[in-house]
């Protein structure tokens, strides 16, 4: 009888075991399915948001690649290229928001930022079918 009872009782163990397992694989799967392009967004402390792919973070440290971020357009022309630097205190209510890279600021910035991590607000990543997805790769051509 004990030796049933130990039995059921392993089997009960390797069953949930088991179950986590596959629960956590799915989990990690679902994370990297096609709804993902690899593409974050980053808030700072100061407004600004970056768009871009995380290359390395570490407790003090988010570097991101392929860098966008949000800017305003100057005179309400959403289809001029903004050569800006992104603003936090430009009102997204009162101007078109575009999706813009550093490459025509006069710095000529290269396409890695690095972020103190006690200045990152929050970063998340982004579904494949969001509207800044979709405007990066139109900006992409």
């Amino acid at each position: 009888m004990k030796k049933l009872i130990r039995n059921i009782t392993t089997l009960v163990i390797v069953i949930v075991v088991l179950g986590i397992g596959y629960f956590a694989y799915s989990r990690y799967n679902s994370a990297k399915n096609n709804n993902y392009d690899g593409y974050y967004a980053v808030a700072l402390d100061t407004g600004e948001v970056f768009f871009g792919k995380i290359a390395s973070k570490s407790g003090s440290e988010l570097e991101l690649n392929d860098v966008y971020y949000l800017t305003f357009s100057q005179n309400g022309d959403s289809t001029k290229d903004a050569t800006t630097s992104p603003s936090p205190s430009a009102s997204p209510t009162t101007q078109p928001v575009i999706i813009d890279t550093n490459a025509s600021d006069a710095i000529a910035p290269t396409d890695v930022y690095k972020f103190n991590m006690s200045h990152v607000k929050y970063y998340y990543p982004l579904n494949s079918d969001s509207q800044v997805i979709k405007t990066i790769k139109d900006h992409k051509g």
